[in-house]
């Protein structure tokens, strides 16, 4: 009696999460995924557990965005069964893309040049506005912003504060700001009258920046598939 089948191949459409994006070529490494049981999710964030070694999520350094579903079998479930899925089984080697252009979902609305994050539990993707732009002073450690004048990037705890592209300081903790007009208290004391200023969007607890990457298009205002460009990384 025949073996019955245990895995398939997966073949979708072209634009599903993990594919490459565009005709440029990615920068590829090779690891062994690990993840202790947790997802192993194409077009998810991974980071280097040891070395030859990755995760889903976690805070080590970045080591790229699954790629290549369609070069990879499915197992089904953890318990081997054809369910659905979409994801590796712990102990697999796969393609991580460090840089270049990929498909990935979006769990909101995002703007063309927004930030990457990912969560360090799952390695899920998530995006916010890049900068802040704003009229601010310095006195000792606090910032006064006085008018939010574009961007939409709001202020926190994280947050660089820049004027003329060089930074002030970094912001420890709220005073009556809450992302835009309002105190802020800094790492630095310093005298500075009002400029013009920007600022980094602070990155929320549990998650990081995916390095140098920008959403690159985006055509939904909901949940969706988004293009996602790693300069390096």
């Amino acid at each position: 009696m025949a073996t019955p089948q245990a895995s398939v191949n997966y073949g979708l459409p072209v634009g599903i999460p993990g594919e490459v994006a565009y005709d440029i070529t990615p920068h590829v490494q090779q690891r062994l995924i690990d993840s202790d049981g947790q997802a192993n999710v194409f077009g998810y964030a991974y980071t280097e557990s040891t070395t030859g070694i990755a995760k889903v999520g976690g805070t080590g350094q970045f080591a790229g965005i699954l790629l290549s579903p369609k070069t990879q079998s499915s197992a089904g479930g953890t318990t081997g069964s054809l369910s659905t899925t979409f994801a590796l089984l712990d102990n697999t080697y796969a393609s991580l893309g460090r840089f270049g252009a990929f498909f990935v979902a979006a769990p909101a609305a995002a703007n063309i040049g927004d930030q990457v994050l990912f969560d360090n539990t799952t390695g899920a993707l998530s995006t916010q506005p890049t900068l802040a732009q704003f009229t601010a002073a310095q006195s000792t450690t606090v910032l006064t912003v006085s008018a939010v004048t574009a961007g939409t990037g709001a202020i926190g705890i994280g947050s660089e504060i820049k004027l003329s592209g060089a930074i002030i300081g970094t912001v420890i903790s709220l005073g009556t700001g809450t992302g835009g007009t309002g105190t802020y208290n800094l790492n630095t004391s310093a005298t500075v009258g009002s400029a013009a200023m920007t600022a980094d969007s602070n990155v929320p607890v549990g998650k990081q920046r995916v390095p140098n990457a920008k959403v690159d298009y985006f055509n939904l205002t909901a949940a969706g598939t988004a293009v996602i460009k790693i300069i390096g990384a």
